[in-house]
């Protein structure tokens, strides 16, 4: 994961998902986000890894943490338009020649077809000329909760597989987890001017690649046609109890 100064928090996402679970630490967690996005292709910024800070309450700590994943796409901006527009001219001018062949040479006639086709014939030039745009998705996970010992969560009692995970880590922590997401042209290394309205499909598309080894990683065998799906498998490696987003 790259590590640079912290970009200012947005709060202009057009996509905003929102899930609460009870994990036994969030470290992991954290981890295993940032594995997939990276699996899909984004490039994964730490702005603020977990670290847990004594709460008020003896055995307690809060944490927070934030990170951001950056994918980006070089898109050819006006060049199908150009297409269509020297299309246009060359058709004009077909037309002339045609006229010109059969023995039709009105000035008005030849003027009317020939100064659109230049028109035409230079604006598609200058679109074809276009520099390509890049568009940039962007995926911030935001984390905070609390942590607390083991031993004051035994009130619901938990399954043999969670009180051994449990037992393993000493602690319990309930967890807000918060996924802010947008696409837009690019600005900077890892921003955007401003987001486009419909951002969710486009961002969540999984990248194109070949489907990787299960012993390549151990989140390789994590399988979804959206990237939020795979994240939320991926959490749900480490709940304790039932989650809801």
């Amino acid at each position: 994961m790259a590590e640079t100064q912290p970009m200012a928090l947005r709060d202009d996402y057009p996509v905003k998902l929102k899930r609460d679970m009870r994990v036994a630490a969030p470290q992991p967690v954290y981890r295993a986000v940032a594995d997939v996005l990276e699996q899909e292709g984004f490039r994964v910024f730490d702005e603020q890894p977990p670290t847990l800070t004594n709460a008020a309450l003896p055995g307690t700590a809060t944490f927070r943490a934030r990170l951001l994943a950056v994918r980006d796409f070089s898109v050819s901006v006006g060049s199908r338009e150009g297409v269509w527009l020297l299309a246009a001219a060359a058709l004009m001018v077909v037309a002339v020649v045609v006229l010109i062949i059969i023995g039709i040479t009105d000035r008005f006639v030849i003027s009317a077809l020939m100064l659109p086709a230049i028109v035409l014939g230079g604006l598609g030039l200058g679109r074809m000329q276009q520099q390509q745009q890049m568009t940039r998705h962007l995926i911030e996970v935001r984390m905070e909760g609390e942590s607390y010992s083991a031993g004051a969560s035994r009130s619901a009692a938990p399954s043999a597989g969670d009180d051994a995970r449990v037992e393993r880590s000493g602690v319990v922590s309930d967890l807000r987890i918060t996924i802010l997401a947008g696409a837009g042209e690019a600005s900077g290394d890892r921003d955007v001017k401003a987001f486009t309205k419909k951002s969710e499909d486009t961002v969540f598309k999984p990248a194109e690649r070949t489907v990787a080894r299960v012993s390549d990683a151990p989140l390789a065998a994590v399988q979804a046609t959206r990237v939020d799906l795979a994240m939320d498998r991926a959490m749900d490696r480490f709940a304790l109890t039932e989650g809801k987003r």
